[in-house]
C-alpha cells in the first residue's frame, strides 16, 4: 500500500480477473478509502499482520507503528463489509509467535474470535528467521564439505518444493522469479513479463528441468536451492542444538512497520 499507484493497480488486477486476490498488509496503511476499495472491488481475502495483543509487545515488533491505529483500520473494515452485505473480503489475522509474544498468544485469539466473522481466520504462525541467509556463507561450507549430509537425512527437506507448482512472481520490472524465498536474483527464469508471457514463462525449459529435479528427489542439484532459506534455517538449528541461546538471540529481532477460525502455519 505504499505504492502511489497501489490502487490503480489492485483495481486493474481484479478486473482483469485474478481471482482468488488476497492482500496482505500491516494494516498501517489500511485507511477508509482502501478499505472501501477492497470492499466494493469484491476482494477475496486480507491478511493483516498483527503482531501482538497489547501495544507494548505490538509497538516493540513493529517499530513505528501505532497499535490503536491498526485496530482502528482493522474494525472499520470489518464495520464497511458488514454494511455492504459482504463476505468479502475474508480476513485473517495474523501474529507471528516469537519469545516476545508468545505470552500473549491466547489472549490475541480471545480477542480476534470476538469481533471477526465465522467467515474470518486467526493465524498463529511459527516464526522463520532470515538469518540464515545473512550469515549463510559458514552454514553453506559446512554443508557442501559434508554433501548436505544432515539435509539428505530429512525426507521433508528433500521433498519437492510447492512453490515451482504454485505460481510466478513478477518484479516491478518485469522480471520474473520462481521462488519468493531465494531466487531474488531470477537464476532460474531469463524471462521478463514486458516481453515474454507469463504462459511461455511458467512453461519455460528451465522451470520445466527444475521440476523434475524436485521429483527425482535431486532439488540439491539446482543451485539456488542448495541456498534455500528452509535448507539453511534447518542446518543452522541442528548447528544451534549445543548453543540454543545463540539461535533465540538470531530469532528475536523487531522488524520495522512500513510495508473466526484459529489456525496454526
Amino acid at each position: 500500500m505504499l505504492h502511489p499507484k497501489w490502487e490503480e493497480y489492485v483495481v486493474y488486477a481484479k478486473r482483469a480477473g485474478v481471482s482468488p486476490m488476497l492482500v496482505v498488509t500491516n494494516g498501517t496503511l489500511l485507511n477508509r478509502d482502501k478499505a472501501s476499495l477492497l470492499v466494493d472491488l469484491g476482494v477475496e481475502q486480507v491478511l493483516v499482520a498483527v503482531d501482538g495483543a497489547s501495544k507494548e509487545t505490538y509497538e516493540a515488533m513493529r517499530v513505528g507503528a501505532n497499535f490503536e491505529q491498526v485496530l482502528g483500520n482493522i474494525h472499520r473494515l470489518i464495520e464497511l463489509r458488514a454494511r455492504a452485505g459482504t463476505r468479502k473480503p475474508r480476513i485473517l489475522v495474523r501474529m507471528i509467535v516469537t519469545p516476545d509474544t508468545q505470552h500473549e498468544v491466547d489472549a490475541f485469539t480471545e480477542y480476534w474470535q470476538g469481533r471477526l466473522s465465522e467467515y474470518d481466520e486467526i493465524k498463529i504462525g511459527t516464526l522463520i528467521t532470515w538469518a540464515p541467509i545473512r550469515d549463510a556463507e559458514p552454514i553453506v561450507s559446512q554443508l557442501e564439505a559434508s554433501e548436505y549430509a544432515s539435509v539428505r537425512r530429512q525426507p521433508q527437506l528433500m521433498a519437492p518444493c510447492t512453490a515451482l507448482w504454485k505460481g510466478l512472481l513478477v518484479y516491478h520490472n518485469g522480471m520474473m522469479s520462481a521462488c519468493c524465498l531465494r531466487d531474488s536474483n531470477t537464476s532460474l527464469l531469463s524471462t521478463n513479463a514486458n516481453t515474454d508471457s507469463i504462459a511461455d514463462a511458467w512453461r519455460c525449459p528451465a522451470l520445466k528441468k527444475a521440476r523434475r529435479l524436485h521429483l527425482l528427489r535431486r532439488k540439491l542439484d539446482i543451485p539456488v536451492c542448495r541456498r534455500c532459506v528452509a535448507l539453511m534455517y534447518a542446518a543452522q538449528v541442528q548447528q544451534e542444538k549445543a548453543d540454543p541461546d545463540a539461535l533465540r538471540a538470531a530469532s528475536c529481532q523487531p522488524r520495522e512497520a512500513g510495508g473466526g477460525v484459529v489456525g496454526r502455519f
